[in-house]
């Protein structure tokens, strides 16, 4: 889906910086996007790590000039097994990748945003969604 919502809003003009921890799951994105014409970048950045964030706002707003919008999809379920069963170590992970990671981000890109007029940011935060219902 990423993928696919990517390629659409170059396509309508945007210029994108991919972010993940690893940089090869990310050349192949950035090298369709621009051998078609379309102006992106990527960038190595682990969202529980706050100078990997910081340095990704300041590589997007030195390899492009300024943020004008941030999709930040980062996200875990956490543990195996229903809630009542999940230790808090698994709390733990799931708080700091689906809550903390995201406030990270959010923090710089709105700082960013702000210097340059303002911008948007949509958040997709935990597969929770894709896990088993209560029964």
């Amino acid at each position: 889906m990423v993928g696919s919502l990517t390629f659409y809003i170059v396509y309508q003009g945007a210029t994108v910086v991919l972010a993940a921890r690893r940089l090869d799951k990310l050349g192949a994105i950035t090298k369709d996007i621009t051998s078609s014409g379309g102006k992106a970048a990527a960038v190595t950045c682990d969202i529980l790590k706050e100078e990997d964030v910081q340095n990704a706002v300041t590589f997007t707003i030195s390899t492009f000039g300024r943020i004008d919008s941030a999709f930040n999809n980062a996200g875990i379920a956490g543990g195996r097994g229903p809630i009542h069963t999940l230790s808090m170590t698994d709390y733990d992970r799931i708080f700091d990748v689906n809550l903390r990671g995201i406030f990270m981000c959010m923090k710089y890109e709105i700082s960013a945003m702000l210097e340059s007029g303002g911008g948007t940011i949509v958040n997709v935060s935990s597969g929770a969604g894709l896990s088993q219902r209560l029964s």
